[in-house]
């Protein structure tokens, strides 16, 4: 009795030749309303969201957004892009803090065709975001703590 094993890999048949696309833009700025629009939420610092300051409340927090982003990484002969990739956006300091932004668009695509909406993938402007905050002490679950906005709005920083 012979027996016949298929092993499949993921990602779109290869034609040979290597597949490329455009990434989207390394920075969008979006049509954000003024500072004086997101000015009626308490401001909080990213180490004070850290420490669990303000959980459960609508909070205000500022910076640049970053893209937090990951890739399959699918080993796929003659081609350049068959990696699906996506991700979303965070907030981070100097001193480790990072602060995730639900509920606030992301990025997606191939690894070669990576777009991130609504601020691009490399943004340098500062906004102000606007949400609820979630905090979840480290404990049994998790030996560090986590902090996210769920974000309702945004405009831009001062």
């Amino acid at each position: 009795m012979a027996a016949m094993v298929l092993f499949a890999c993921g990602g779109a048949p290869s034609s040979g030749k290597p597949r490329t696309g455009t990434l989207g833009p390394a920075e969008r700025i979006p049509n954000a309303p003024g500072p004086d629009k997101c000015a009626d939420v308490p401001l909080f610092t990213m180490e004070q969201l850290a420490s669990g300051m303000g959980a459960g409340k609508l909070v205000a927090v500022e910076g640049v957004p970053k893209t937090s982003v990951i890739c399959t990484l699918l080993a796929c002969p003659n081609s350049q892009c068959c990696n699906s990739c996506g991700g979303s956006y965070v907030l981070r300091d100097n001193r480790r803090h990072r602060l995730s932004l639900d509920k606030l668009g992301g990025c997606g695509g191939m690894d070669c065709n990576l777009d991130c909406k609504p601020f691009g993938r490399r943004p340098t402007r500062r906004y102000r975001f606007v949400g609820t905050h979630h905090y979840r002490a480290a404990g049994k679950t998790s030996v560090y703590s986590s902090s996210r906005i769920e974000v309702v709005r945004y405009c831009r920083a001062k």
